[in-house]
Order: structure tokens, then C-alpha cells, then sequence
């Protein structure tokens, strides 16, 4: 089964929907539907969901640099 990307994205970032919801500037009626397939995730929630993603990278892997001071 492949995964939904509003489950990967919750999972990767530990939030739950309404915490993504707030945090992309949607209502959480909207991601509820993305889930369910109830609406279509539009072209900019995608991109929205992997940025969210990669900032979270981005700020993990500055903390573990500035821990090494590289």
C-alpha cells in the first residue's frame, strides 16, 4: 500500500492534522480531505507538504553542525 503523503508528512514532522493544518495555513477540514481523498491535493499542497518537509532538514542538520562546530 503506498503511503499518503498528509500521513508521511504528520509522521516525518511528529504532528498530528490540525498541528500541519495550522502550520501550512490551511483548515483542517482541508487536510482531513487530502488524507481521505475526499478532495484533491492541489499542485502548491504538494510542494507545500515537501518544503515543510525540507525545512525541517534543513534546521535539523544546522543544529547537528553547529553541536560539531563545522
Amino acid at each position: 500500500m503506498v503511503e499518503n503523503i498528509v500521513d508521511s508528512t504528520c509522521k516525518d514532522l511528529n504532528l498530528n492534522q490540525r498541528e500541519l493544518a495550522d502550520l501550512i495555513g490551511v483548515t483542517t477540514n482541508t487536510v482531513s480531505g487530502w488524507k481521505n481523498g475526499k478532495r484533491e491535493i492541489p499542485k502548491w499542497g504538494y510542494r507545500i507538504l515537501e518544503l515543510v518537509k525540507l525545512e525541517r532538514e534543513h534546521k535539523q542538520l544546522t543544529e547537528t553542525l553547529k553541536r560539531y562546530k563545522f
